[in-house]
């Protein structure tokens, strides 16, 4: 059997919300996987609300599988709803088919029943059990009666979630959440479990960090002295200065973001004060005197401002006061540079408030409120400043206000976004951290990036706003470095087919969106020559129409892909095909395939650059009784690329190329294709664009990249 196991997935109030996403691309993809049972180790909802637990059991009805339900520690958040939850929940002893069972512990109250251990008790090697917290963080006496059940049955798979990140103890698996705001130090995504061979494979919901994401990111200067000299050496686009900027030397700022500006430097964006205290008295007017006058002075291109956060019970008694504070606010703004954008930003719970006492400016709802007002009232364009921490470290809003929900209600009207860290220690969570990793443990970036690259999130300044410590400085250095190692890997594909091949069926501009949201720079679309058959300059003239299009968001290539077998083969006259980027030759160790062993020759003929698609290279020497090194060094010095063909996909039927698993397992293989200086391509070989698994095209070009392969996207610079 293949049980699907898909835990942690927080699902929130709003629909849009990219948790809701993940949830149709799991029941996709167990579906396209023929997945026999799906497992649902708890929180499955992030607040314990029937709405959303109702839309979880709508989206699995078309599995038509058995389904069975733990709930977590989120789905009792809720005291009005626990008994739903109660009764929701799957029982303690599930029959799943084949003679399979799942143990279904109900540990989200951090209680186990007799009924429980009863169902324990009577596990064998036909059984695995579900739970949602590791057992040992269970009170006693349960953690002990566990550890004791583990110890005599420590061969039943034990599968659980809550810490959000994968580790495997033996049979015991700790799961990494389907939540893309959650997840741990890892991609985002489910897991599938294989009772015959007892292997688990995950399939991730890929979110990488998008290309060209680095040319809109910022630093906050705490030190502008120090920080604003760094920019300018790295050529960072965005700076923000702090309020005290203004008691700087006026020379020394000028000629500090002089040279920032020469070596780059495009958005100056200003930390404006804030607008009112608790009690809604505004702020001086000296201080936005003096405020605006500096933004004039500098030329600042936009600025950021605070919600003005009085407390609830204030505007409860005064319903007009933010139309007030709003009005004091325009009178500046129209005051600031022309052109001179407005972010209003975020704010967060402090220690002791709660959701109803409290200050505004903490929901999406407030916060859009307060732009739309100030919209209204000047005539600088004004939008969303979102701040990821403070959205984060928001407690107890947090519980309902998460992540995916702030997106999909600010998104499109972000005008800039403060990143950091949220660390945690025994006196709670603290904002403004370096972002060492882009997987959390706290914010996990997954979400975000996945959303700016479907355009749900402006593409806005992204400043990271981390403030110094006394032994680091200039903390957001790691960050940068991060990015920059992004930035310098050039992760390609260049096999891939639309609707031109008989076997595709995506129109090319979906296509490429898809390789944009998977983090892909250079795309190869790689149609077959008999799909594409007379229509090969109607072809060259529509990719190339289709690359000038995309041309700010990915580098697109034109191949064909062409078969060797007679029936397959249509290429009369080379000239037809000459303006191609490059084709790929299949099929070449088939006995009826018109290469035969005079590959360079075939190639030669062709004319343009020639890759071999999904071909075992060192089979093929076989065949035809080559010299590996002679032969590699040939191919080489004639630049005929090899392809790394990483299909997983329906139409494959989600098997792997055994001569990539064997190249990637054998260094003997390696040193000879690395010392001949043989070119190697990545192939997904796509051909469903909901099939596209970005994940192993960067794995694979991570693993030729370190271990010093010579890439065939060198061919085509």
């Amino acid at each position: 059997m293949k049980i699907c196991l898909l835990c942690d997935l927080h699902l929130p109030y709003h629909p849009d919300a990219i948790q809701y996403d993940v949830l149709r691309w799991a029941v996709e993809d167990m579906q396209k996987k023929h997945a026999d049972a799906l497992v649902v180790p708890g929180d499955f909802t992030i607040h314990g609300d029937i709405a959303q637990a109702e839309a979880f059991l709508e989206a699995i009805k078309p599995l038509s599988i058995p389904c069975v339900l733990c709930t977590g520690n989120s789905e009792y958040r809720n005291p009005e709803t626990k008994e739903y939850f109660r009764a929701l929940a799957s029982p303690s002893v599930n029959d799943i088919g084949s003679g399979w069972r799942v143990i279904a512990l109900h540990d989200g109250e951090c209680r186990l029943t007799e009924e429980d251990y009863a169902a324990l008790d009577a596990a064998d090697d036909h059984c695995i059990v579900a739970m949602h917290h590791p057992f040992r963080s269970l009170p006693s006496p349960h953690r002990e009666k566990m550890t004791v059940w583990r110890e005599s049955h420590p061969h039943v798979p034990v599968f659980y979630g809550h810490l959000h990140y994968t580790k495997d103890e033996g049979d015991t698996h700790m799961l990494a959440a389907a939540d893309p705001d959650k997840v741990a130090g890892e991609q985002p995504g489910i897991v599938y479990y294989d009772t015959d061979t007892k292997k688990l494979e995950k399939s991730v919901y890929f979110c990488p960090v998008p290309v060209e994401f680095m040319k809109f990111i910022g630093i906050s200067c705490y030190h502008p002295e120090t920080d604003i000299p760094y920019a300018a050496e790295n050529h960072i686009g965005c700076i923000e200065l702090r309020p005290g900027a203004g008691d700087m030397d006026p020379a020394v700022l000028d000629t500090l973001l002089r040279d920032w500006r020469r070596n780059g430097g495009t958005c100056l964006s200003l930390h404006a004060p804030d607008l009112a205290d608790r009690d809604g008295n505004t702020a001086s007017a000296v201080h936005w005197e003096r405020f605006t006058a500096f933004a004039s002075r500098v030329c600042a291109d936009r600025i950021t401002v605070h919600t003005p956060r009085v407390h609830l019970s204030v505007l409860a008694e005064k319903p007009s006061l933010l139309e007030q504070i709003a009005d004091f606010a325009a009178e500046y703004i129209e005051k600031l540079p022309d052109g001179c954008m407005v972010g209003v930003e975020n704010m967060h719970t402090e220690r002791g408030e709660t959701a109803e006492d409290r200050r505004y400016g903490y929901i999406p709802e407030e916060c859009l409120s307060f732009v739309h007002m100030l919209r209204e009232k000047c005539s600088r364009t004004v939008g969303m400043h979102l701040d990821t921490g403070h959205a984060r470290n928001n407690m107890p809003l947090v519980e309902t206000y998460t992540l995916g929900p702030w997106y999909a209600e600010v998104g499109s009207e972000t005008v800039g976004y403060h990143l950091h860290q949220v660390n945690q220690d025994h006196q709670g969570l603290h904002n403004h951290n370096p972002i060492p990793n882009f997987f959390g443990p706290m914010i996990c970036y997954a979400s975000f990036f996945k959303m700016w690259s479907r355009g749900v999130l402006n593409h806005a300044p992204v400043i990271l706003e981390i403030r110094p410590a006394a032994d680091d400085p200039m903390p957001y250095r790691c960050t940068i470095d991060l990015l920059k190692r992004e930035e310098e890997r050039n992760v390609f594909d260049i096999h891939s087919h639309t609707h031109y091949s008989f076997c595709g069926r995506d129109d090319p501009q979906l296509l490429v969106n898809t390789a944009v949201e998977n983090g892909i720079r250079l795309f190869g679309i790689c149609d077959h020559n008999y799909g594409i058959g007379s229509r090969k300059r109607e072809y060259i003239r529509e990719m190339r129409a289709l690359a000038e299009q995309n041309k700010e968001r990915i580098r697109l290539l034109t191949g064909i892909e062409i078969a060797t077998i007679p029936s397959h083969y249509d290429i009369t006259d080379p000239a037809e095909i000459a303006d191609y980027d490059y084709c790929l030759i299949e099929h070449i160790t088939a006995d009826e395939s018109i290469v035969g062993g005079d590959l360079f020759g075939f190639c030669e003929k062709l004319g343009i650059r020639c890759g071999i698609a999904h071909t075992d290279m060192f089979a093929y020497c076989d065949k035809y009784g080559y010299d590996y090194t002679k032969f590699f060094t040939e191919m080489a010095k004639r630049k005929i690329f090899w392809e790394m063909n990483v299909s997983y996909d329906s139409i494959h039927r989600y098997t792997e190329h055994p001569y990539v698993k064997e190249f990637v397992s054998n260094p003997v293989k390696q040193k000879i294709i690395r010392d001949a200086g043989v070119y190697i391509s990545i192939g997904f070989d796509g051909h469903r664009r909901e099939d596209y698994d970005g994940q192993r095209v960067h794995d694979m070009y991570d693993f030729l990249k370190e271990n010093g392969f010579r890439l065939a996207d060198a061919l085509f610079d």
